[in-house]
């Protein structure tokens, strides 16, 4: 082109110099067209490759999109499967808990029922502990004045049971009473009857007899009468002098059987599976449930109704309840419990590892109100083998 422009300039003519010039600037433009046009072709094909790129790229989106649909389809039913298990498992746990209801409302009515003939046999108990205090009194009437007689004392006044005012409106009662003379000298006998005379008796009879100082004063003969008691009350270390006068335990055994003949014993009659047992307790048991109980009562309570897996033996070490044995693993993360054979519930049924896992499901369920939930909660799983 630079040879051109000098064969340009070397032309006279200036005609054909303009004609020249504008063919040389045609053929400059021509060149920056050309060179246009490939920057262009070259863009173009960067397009192209970038649009293929692209197209692979929403290929591939569009197969994720489809593989996510497909999981979400599956998540979806696995879903809809876990929901309805669990509406079975809520169904089935609802009938649990009936059934276990139930079985709580039966066993408060036995207890009830327990519990008044309970109370019957103790009234009846009571009458013949009434009773035989009575016929110990009625044969100390009939058998102290010849023994007293013996003591130098001459009876005045039958001996009876009696009541003295001891103050306006208040009357103290005294099983033995009697009025006596000594050497021509007044003498009041004052005496208690008891069927097994302890310690604690003869010192609440001495208390009653230093309160009747004041309205019976004088000498007293002061007298116990009992079936039993032991050398260590008789040998007893004091300035009072006492009397004492056991009867032959015989009329308490006829009178006993007497009474079982003519009144019985139902409560006991209708059960042959055991006894009564009667315990002291701080407080009445707010419920017989084990895992709802929180107060010492219920669990004191609690405790000789239902049975665990383990329990405390004498020293303190845990032993087999409701599990005959139990293992732990070497590594101390899995105890397995083999539960003894032939155990079962009030209605029959026989206990099984089924009954225990409901039991560790519903004390770990949010909808049972236990303080003791956390101490299960710490068992990663429990299952049936």
């Amino acid at each position: 082109m630079s040879a051109l422009r000098i064969l340009i300039k070397q032309v006279e003519d200036p005609l054909y110099r303009e004609i020249f010039e504008a063919l040389v600037g045609e053929i400059e433009e021509a060149r920056r067209f050309d060179q246009r046009l490939s920057r262009l072709e070259e863009l173009v094909e960067k397009i192209l490759q970038a649009q293929e790129r692209m197209q692979r790229e929403l290929e591939a989106l569009k197969e994720s999109q489809e593989r996510m649909q497909r999981e979400l389809e599956a998540l979806k039913e696995a879903q809809e499967k876990h929901l309805e298990e669990w509406r079975e498992f809520r169904k089935k746990d609802a009938e649990e808990k009936k059934e276990i209801w139930r079985a709580i409302q039966n066993l408060t009515q036995a207890v009830e029922k327990l519990t008044g003939e309970h109370r019957k046999t103790r009234e009846q108990l009571g009458g013949l502990a009434h009773a035989v205090g009575y016929i110990l009194e009625d044969r100390a009437f009939v058998g102290l004045p010849p023994l007293l007689e013996k003591e130098g004392l001459q009876v005045e006044e039958p001996l009876r049971r009696e009541y003295v005012e001891i103050t306006p409106e208040r009357w103290m009662e005294v099983n033995i009473y009697g009025v006596a003379r000594r050497n021509g000298k007044k003498v009041y006998i004052i005496g208690e009857a008891k069927t097994q005379l302890k310690k604690r008796d003869v010192d609440q009879f001495l208390k009653h007899v230093k309160a009747l100082d004041r309205w019976l004063p004088g000498e007293k003969f002061l007298l116990l009468v009992t079936y039993q008691t032991s050398p260590q009350v008789r040998k007893r270390k004091g300035n009072t002098p006492l009397f004492f006068l056991s009867i032959s335990p015989d009329l308490v055994r006829a009178l006993v059987l007497v009474f079982l003949l003519f009144f019985g014993l139902p409560s006991l009659q209708a059960q042959d599976y055991g006894d009564a047992l009667v315990i002291g307790t701080i407080g009445d048991a707010s419920t017989l449930i084990p895992m709802l109980a929180t107060d010492a009562a219920s669990h004191e309570v609690a405790s000789l109704i239902f049975n665990g897996l383990v329990k405390y033996d004498p020293y303190l070490n845990l032993v087999g309840d409701l599990a005959e044995r139990y293992e732990v693993s070497p590594d101390g993360r899995t105890i397995t419990f083999y539960l003894r054979k032939g155990v079962k519930w009030h209605d029959g049924v026989e206990f099984t590892a089924e009954d225990v896992l409901f039991g560790f499901r519903l004390i770990t369920d949010p909808h049972t109100p236990t303080a003791y939930a956390g101490d299960f909660l710490e068992v990663d799983r429990a299952e049936v083998l």
